[in-house]
């Protein structure tokens, strides 16, 4: 009989142990359940609002670096055209400098008689001729403006006669091609003076400015 009674006991124990350790397992299995439905809350109500705004801030960054980019190509741009323009207006200087909007005689006779004091030369004659405001260099092809207001190249007849040694002469022939003001030269034509032992030069030419009317 006691032999029996602990056998019992034992199977008893046994199967209490297996109901306990069932109970564990669901336990932990349950445990497991929970845990992860609370991270799967966390990912849904609490860490996808951050990562929303985590996004939204990444793009505005992104927009934000493509606006400046382009920013900067405007920029850029406006300084090219700045320059750019600077550079037009120093050849429009130099052009109204070459061609000035009115005869401006006195300036153009002082540089011409500038470069006779500066070559030595001795000046024996210089004379201005009629304005001539047709537009003769206007049109390569002689074609006359229909804009009546419009300013043309016009020019004033001038000419000259000075006297020097050859190489003064030829000097001074080079440099006034050089001038700044806008000359043409007609003609000119140089002699000998044996007695004086030096050459003359007389020089025919036209001083060009921008103020004839379009016919």
């Amino acid at each position: 009989m006691p032999e029996e009674n602990n056998k019992d006991l034992f199977l008893k124990l046994q199967e209490r142990y297996a109901q306990n350790k069932e109970k564990e397992e669901l336990w932990r299995s349950l445990e497991a359940l929970l845990t992860l439905v609370t991270i799967i809350f966390l990912l849904v109500f609490a860490i996808r609002p951050t990562v929303i705004a985590i996004s939204e801030l990444l793009s505005e960054i992104n927009n934000k670096k493509k606006l400046s980019q382009r920013m900067k190509v405007k920029i850029d741009n406006i300084v090219t055209a700045q320059v750019r323009y600077a550079e037009i207006q120093e050849k429009a200087f130099l052009l109204d400098e070459f061609y000035p909007p009115s005869p401006q005689l006195a300036e153009g006779i002082a540089q011409v008689l500038g470069l006779v004091k500066e070559r030595g030369l001795f000046l024996k004659q210089l004379s201005l001729g009629t304005f001539d405001f047709s537009p003769s260099l206007s049109s390569s092809r002689g074609k006359k403006t229909k804009d009546k207001n419009k300013k043309t190249l016009a020019s004033v007849d001038f000419s000259l006669e000075v006297e020097g040694s050859y190489p003064q002469i030829k000097g001074f022939l080079g440099d006034i091609y050089q001038l700044r003001r806008g000359i043409k030269i007609d003609g000119y034509q140089i002699g000998s003076q044996e007695e004086k032992e030096s050459f003359s030069l007389q020089l025919r030419g036209k001083f060009y400015f921008f103020g004839g009317k379009g016919q």
